[in-house]
């Protein structure tokens, strides 16, 4: 197995995207986009099948793949379903990533001949229930109805799915609690919510302010929407109310490229190679240098040094300098 460290020994699951890092041919074209402006990516590349099966052969332990497509399912619905059956054969458990565009017949496609006790879930990124905002905030024409048709057809092949929102000055008012029961509704497992983050750096979208950020975190703290929390107050950071989990570095996403023990990668697949990186990916797009060849993923240097109890980075990726709390890593949740 050329090119296995002990690093990849380790990796147990991976995100994956079927392509080069790109938004250039997407589906969408979402002010938000995680991936930042198409103009200042390179071209677009569809992944091969040659490039999964050397992954396989230097990951040997994986055992979960979410897979995001290029850079979402629907736009290789046929690549994705090739690569989840490579993937199944080899008892890889399976999550998909897609704004819902294509309905039945993209998820229908993904899932062909893929066994439901391969895929852990299906999650569906729909930030409002307003038709008039989610062609806008997708940059695209899209329907509700078209979403509901993707989402009733993991139903029907009993594969269970989640609904993601991205919380922007668009959509800030929208009423959770009515998204989440809406969705619920139809039988998902979770309703999640968060708030913008790397995106805000392109320039085409504003973030939520920090006062407002903390008035929406107060005003569903007891509702069943899982929301994702971007600060906490003085009070429960001298508390430690995440506890011990929250600040053992083994569990904080930008510093467990150096652990032993991580066992996570995101994964490109890219004309002529496979990059992949270790470092949280909000970090990581602000320093392309963090993404290195699969074959050298020892070779990452660190990317700050310290004790994290704060997100180190969230000025850049915020726009401003919480004044009220204090930032914290964006992947820990108030529930669920």
């Amino acid at each position: 197995m050329t090119g296995m460290t002990a690093k990849l020994k380790n990796i147990s699951k991976i995100v994956l995207y079927t392509g080069s890092n790109t938004r250039c041919d997407c589906t969408c074209n979402c002010l938000g986009c995680f991936l930042g402006d198409s103009k200042t990516r390179k071209a677009s590349y569809q992944g091969e099948l040659e490039q999964i099966h050397e992954m396989l052969n230097v990951l040997p332990n994986l055992k979960s793949v979410r897979m995001y497509g290029n850079p979402d399912i629907s736009v290789d619905a046929h690549f994705c379903n090739a690569v989840a059956k490579c993937l199944q054969n080899k008892g890889i458990e399976l999550e998909f990533f897609t704004s819902g565009i294509g309905g039945a017949k993209v998820i229908e496609t993904v899932l062909d001949e893929i066994s439901p006790s391969s895929v852990k879930r299906v999650i569906f990124s729909v930030d409002t229930l307003s038709i008039e905002k989610l062609t806008q905030m997708k940059g695209t024409k899209i329907s509700l109805e078209t979403i509901l048709e993707g989402i009733e057809c993991c139903n029907r092949l009993n594969i269970p799915f989640s609904v993601l929102a991205v919380i922007w000055p668009m959509n800030v008012d929208d009423d959770w609690i009515a998204y989440h029961n809406f969705f619920k509704s139809f039988g998902a497992r979770n309703v999640i919510a968060r708030f913008g983050s790397v995106e805000g750096t392109t320039g085409n979208v504003s973030h939520v302010p920090e006062d407002k950020v903390l008035e929406i975190i107060e005003k569903y703290k007891s509702s069943p929407i899982i929301l994702n929390k971007l600060f906490i107050n003085n009070d429960e950071h001298e508390g430690r109310m995440f506890g011990a989990e929250f600040y053992d570095r083994s569990k904080i996403k930008c510093t467990d490229w150096s652990l032993s023990s991580a066992d996570s990668l995101y994964v490109y697949l890219e004309d002529g190679t496979i990059k992949a990186t270790s470092i949280c990916p909000y970090f990581a797009d602000l320093s392309p240098n963090h993404y290195v060849s699969i074959h050298s993923i020892e070779t990452l240097e660190a990317p700050f040094t310290g004790d994290v109890n704060e997100c180190p980075i969230a000025g850049r990726l915020l726009g401003y300098k919480p004044v009220k709390s204090r930032s914290i890593c964006r992947y820990y949740l108030t529930s669920g």
